[in-house]
């Protein structure tokens, strides 16, 4: 399985353009759901050796709610500061 190196603390970061948030690091694997431009993701880690990421993604309408696990191509994601 893909090693993630931490990101500690975690950023914040967001997606540039619509993006696929898969299930794993890979165009291989499953669409979890598609993130519309600018949303903001917490960015937990990324895959050792690729230019992929492990985000969350909180519920916009309920903030409450757990959040979404997946990951996204570093192509389309910007990290916050």
């Amino acid at each position: 399985s893909e090693k993630i190196i931490e990101i500690n603390p975690l950023r914040l970061g967001f997606v540039t353009s619509d993006t696929n948030l898969r299930s794993g690091a890979g165009t291989n694997f499953k669409v979890i759901l598609t993130v519309p431009t600018g949303t903001e993701l917490k960015v937990r880690g990324k895959v050792e050796g690729r230019n992929w990421y492990i985000v969350e993604l909180s519920s916009q309408s309920n903030p409450g709610k757990i959040s979404i696990q997946g990951y996204v191509h570093g192509n389309l994601l910007a990290l916050l500061k």
